[in-house]
Order: structure tokens, then sequence, then C-alpha cells
């Protein structure tokens, strides 16, 4: 069996520290949530059910067994080693152009001028869709609109190699037959960036759905061993009730008064969480007695707290061996 094939994606030797597929994962179940807007009003859902890796020839091999399909390539900056592409199945295109002008439409029929502009206007949308997702959790590395057109004007662009794939299948609200698929596709050449940008989304989403009571071990033991003595810089602000005329007026040696009593707590902001506090001495130095959490915060020991009945999805247990264009089968 040829490896590069995408019936037989888990025979491939790992490229980078993390299987391409677990990226893609990663970050894709972010791109899900955003391409909701468009698609719902169209009386379509979707959702990506598969990750495969293909040869460029395999890509190229959509054009003849496809009838060249739409296509945009989108770019990830300037510190991006390659560009992506998205690719929309003609039946799909030919479903979302039905949707739009509310009448049925020849699923072969070639595209007009009008109906070429207003699909790539609609594959703009899905771009700057999966752009935001991405944003949202702090990925620097965002796709862009670059050039849109068939798959067959776009190819001399395309990196030659591998390509790994994040297969999104549309379906009908009405109907659980899919009408077409969304390729996300990424080059070998890009993965190494990406797998650093979908790690950084990794501690957030264990925060989200909670730490798994080995997480929370791990992170207690870690806290107390080989990081107990990191040190860190602790913005620590006061906040304060001022008019602008006070500001204004602030000259060296002036003096702020708190609102608070000379018995009272002060309310301090501590890397994001407010915190009551008393002035003290520590010795020679001048220091800060804790009085506790302006409101109620959890603790490590309760980032675990929420259901962990529901894991996340695990990439090799979906059907990655769906055969590439195959929108019959998700």
């Amino acid at each position: 069996m040829d490896p590069t094939s995408p019936t037989a994606p888990h025979e491939i030797p790992c490229m980078t520290p993390t299987p391409p597929h677990r990226t893609l994962m990663l970050l894709h179940r972010l791109v899900d949530r955003k391409l909701k807007h468009l698609l719902e009003p169209m009386q379509l859902t979707h959702a990506t059910e598969g990750y495969v890796t293909v040869s460029r020839s395999d890509l190229d091999g959509l054009v003849a067994a496809h009838g060249d399909p739409q296509a945009v390539r989108a770019g990830f900056g300037p510190r991006a080693a390659s560009s992506g592409l998205l690719i929309a199945e003609p039946a799909l295109t030919s479903t979302i152009l039905s949707r739009i002008w509310r009448s049925d439409r020849n699923a072969g029929a070639p595209l007009t001028q009008v109906e070429g502009e207003i699909l790539r206007q609609f594959l703009a949308r899905l771009v700057d869709a999966w752009g935001d997702a991405w944003q949202a959790e702090g990925i620097r590395m965002l796709p862009e609109f670059s050039m849109a057109g068939s798959l067959s004007m776009l190819q001399p662009q395309l990196d030659q190699g591998r390509w790994h794939v994040a297969r999104t299948v549309v379906r009908d609200a009405t109907s659980p037959d899919p009408v077409g698929v969304l390729l996300f596709c990424y080059p070998e050449a890009l993965l190494p960036q990406l797998e650093v940008e979908a790690r950084s989304t990794m501690w957030r989403s264990r925060i989200d759905r909670g730490l798994s009571d080995t997480e929370r071990t791990r992170l207690q033991e870690r806290l107390a061993g080989p990081l107990h003595h990191v040190s860190i810089t602790a913005p620590v602000r006061v906040r304060q009730h001022m008019t602008l005329g006070m500001l204004n007026a602030l000259e060296r040696g002036d003096i702020i008064a708190f609102d608070e009593n000379l018995a009272g707590e002060i309310t301090l902001d501590v890397l994001g969480r407010e915190v009551t506090a008393r002035l003290a001495r520590c010795g020679e130095n001048l220091a800060l007695a804790i009085g506790g959490p302006a409101e109620e915060i959890p603790d490590f020991a309760g980032l675990g707290a929420h259901d962990q009945t529901q894991e996340p999805p695990n990439p090799w247990e979906q059907a990655a061996d769906i055969p590439l264009g195959d929108a019959s089968v998700a």
C-alpha cells in the first residue's frame, strides 16, 4: 500500500513530535464553531469528521475526478513557511449557490461570471471565519485570503510533497445525507509551525473543560517540585478612584489617600485576580498581608472539578481512512 494514500494515514512516520492529525484536530474544533453562522442560515450543518494525509498527486487528481473544484489559496502571514488551501467540492458549491439564489441548480453546470464572483465572496467569508476562530484563541499565524479560482488554476502555486487535510462534511439540516465536503489542506512544511500554535491552545482548553485527576496530580507535583523555585514577575496593581483633575495635578512628593481607613483592607489585582490585603512589614521590607480573595476563585485543585466523562474526540478513532473526495460517506 502506498503510504501517502489517504487510505493509510496512520502508517506514515510522524515528522513532528505531535502527530499531524492531532495538530489538525486541536485547531479545527475551533474552526467548526465559527463556520456555524455561515452555514446555518442556508439550512446546512457541518462537522469535521476526518483527518487524512495525501500526496500532491492526490490533490491534483481532484481536478479530473470532481470537475475542477473551486478553491482558495490562504496565506498565513510573513512568518509562515508555506500557504494552505481550502477546496470546496462542486456538489457543495452548487448547493450553496442554490440556497443563495433560492432555486435549483444543476450540479454539473459551469459557473457563470456572476455565480463565480458570489462563490469567491462566500469562500472569502469562510477564510475570514477560519482566521477569526484561531485569533480568538490567541493563535498568531492566521489564514488570510490570497487568491480564489479553480483548483487547476492554483496548482502551479502549491507545494510538492505531502499535504495534511481536515475533511469537513456538510449536510442538509433535514437529512443525514452529506451534500459535499470542505477540505482544509496544509502542506507538510507548515505543520511544525502549526504544531506550536496548537500547543498554545491546549492549556486553555484544559482549563475550560477542567483538568483530569492525572493532570491535576501532575501539576501539583511540578509546582511543589521542579517549578517550586522558578521566579516570575507578578504584577500587583492597586485600584483607586481619582478624578482627572487629581491625576493631572500629581507631582513628586504628593500623597494619595486610599478610600479605606487605616484598619481596612485595600483591593489589589494580582495576576488578573482580585485579592484584599493590608499594608504590613516583613523585617525591613514593606509588605502586604493578604486577607483573601475579593471573590471566590478556584485554586489549582479545583481546576479538574468539571465532568470528565466527555473527552475531546480522538482523531485516530475517527474515520480518517475515508477516500478524500468521497462525499457520500462521512
